[in-house]
């Protein structure tokens, strides 16, 4: 990732602790030890609909 942004002159990256960013510890808890490919393109999976509201996201 990082070496990617070199490429990209307008990247950022900050570190979040976990209680701010609910959504993607949530995403990163479902991959772990998953053999399963997930992908969405319109709507976030059901897991991340509670966590998104409550962030108003």
């Amino acid at each position: 990732m990082l070496d990617s942004s070199s490429e990209d002159t307008h990247s950022r990256f900050t570190h979040v602790q976990r209680e701010g960013n609910s959504a993607a510890h949530r995403l990163a808890r479902m991959g772990i030890g998953s053999t399963q490919e997930f992908m969405w393109f319109e709507e976030p999976p059901d897991l991340l609909h509670d966590v998104l509201v409550e962030e108003g996201i």
